[in-house]
């Protein structure tokens, strides 16, 4: 597996890294990240995927329950919460070509400020694997903020 340094390849080329299967972003909420309007710490990882078929982006914390929302431009298309050290946040996307997509990382609201290191991974979304993570589909017919 390749462990991509993604905030600073974004920081040295001016462009979000293709994010393929198999690929991994190792990150920590920590003391001093950029927190959301309401206070939480939150990573935010700007990806280019594949095009096409459907992608499970997942992200695993065992000190919290890791939260994620992806975002497209403006639009939020999903968002997930796993169980610290149990079950994944996770959500499927449908590639599109040239689309640069935000995923954002912070805690789950029952931890409230809670920091410590993270896992994103991506997979093909197969049918067995979305059951067994109960992951939701995006959808790009949300609307912004939704």
């Amino acid at each position: 597996m390749r462990y991509l340094p993604l905030l600073l390849l974004i920081a040295a080329t001016g462009c979000a890294p293709t994010f393929a299967p198999g690929d991994e972003i190792r990150g920590a909420l920590a003391e001093g990240d950029q927190t959301t309007a309401d206070g939480y710490v939150v990573d935010d990882h700007r990806l280019r995927l594949p095009a096409g078929p459907a992608v499970l982006l997942t992200v695993t914390a065992e000190a919290y329950d890791p939260f994620i929302v992806l975002a497209s431009g403006d639009k939020r298309l999903g968002q997930s919460t796993g169980e610290a050290g149990q079950r994944p946040a996770c959500v499927t996307v449908d590639p599109v070509e040239g689309e640069a997509l935000d995923l954002f990382v912070s805690s789950g609201i029952e931890d409230g400020l809670a920091y410590g290191p993270y896992v994103v991974s991506m997979e093909p979304a197969t049918a067995e694997r979305i059951d067994a993570l109960l992951c939701l589909p995006t959808s790009r017919d949300a609307p912004p903020g939704g």
